[in-house]
């Protein structure tokens, strides 16, 4: 009997499954390095807006210290859109600053991360 060269139909099914398996393997995980990226880009623009808002406050006076909500602030090419809410708290010779930024979640409706900066500024 002669014996052929070559791959028999079963060998290449199995081969394609292999194939198609580390594909998909492949897929998902990009999927969750893009999601990650994205979550790490909003979490930067966060804090800088975060960092920004701190600096300003830092340069009123004393008696000029306030707080205050903003909405719908965007930074740079990132296109989420997040509020940032600054919290004074003032005694006779002692403020404390919090500023924290808040975006939506991309995977979970109705859910928000934060990022939350604080500091204390004798009057």
């Amino acid at each position: 009997m002669k014996k052929r060269n070559g791959f028999s139909l079963l060998e290449l099914m199995v081969a394609l499954g292999i194939l198609c398996f580390g594909v998909l393997s492949l897929t998902s995980l990009s999927v969750g390095v893009m999601k990650a990226n994205k979550y790490s880009q909003n979490k930067t623009a966060a804090l800088q807006l975060a960092q920004e808002k701190m600096e300003s406050m830092k340069s009123l006076s004393f008696s000029e210290l306030q707080g205050e909500v903003e909405s719908g602030l965007t930074i740079g090419t990132v296109g989420t859109l997040f509020q940032r809410e600054t919290i004074v708290q003032k005694d006779s010779s002692l403020a404390e600053i919090t500023v924290r930024v808040f975006w939506p979640s991309a995977s979970k409706p109705a859910h928000f991360h934060s990022t939350v900066l604080s500091t204390q500024i004798a009057g």
